[in-house]
């Protein structure tokens, strides 16, 4: 168990959200010409362990942690994409006839990985795209 008492309880408690958001970070894939609103389901996917990760951060650091200020925006952020995620989940189960309780990788990563034009084809579209901080332009050239 982490002593969140402590410098270094804070530190790893710090490092695994860290590790945690890095790792779950689609907007570092900017590969040119590749449409850029398939980012829209992966962070919406991705929302519930960054979300988790963050929460986690913030239970375990003392009120006065430095971390607070920056952690604050982060967790209301990610909040945000999470009350959009079972939407989107929902509508890949619904367009890939996947099972709602499936948790095998081909599942998930149907869930996660969406071309640009299944992605725009969801219903929330026009509200999820501004939550991933994808406004404008439908491909990596225009955005």
């Amino acid at each position: 168990m982490i002593d969140r008492n402590t410098a270094q309880g804070a530190r790893e408690l710090a490092w695994h959200a860290h590790l945690e958001v890095a790792t779950r970070t689609p907007y570092l894939d900017a590969r040119p010409g590749r449409d850029r609103d398939c980012l829209v389901g992966e962070a919406l996917y991705d929302s519930f362990a960054v979300h988790t990760a963050l929460h986690r951060l913030a239970a375990g650091i003392t009120p006065d942690s430095a971390l607070v200020p920056l952690l604050l925006p982060a967790l209301m952020a990610t909040r945000n994409l999470l009350a959009l995620r079972s939407s989107w989940t929902g509508y890949c189960n619904e367009r890939f006839a996947l099972d709602p309780a499936a948790t095998d990788k081909t599942s998930e990563m149907s869930r996660q990985y969406v071309a640009g034009d299944d992605v725009r084809a969801w219903p929330d579209f026009a509200e999820g795209r501004p939550r991933t901080g994808r406004r404008r332009g439908r491909s990596a050239s225009s955005s």
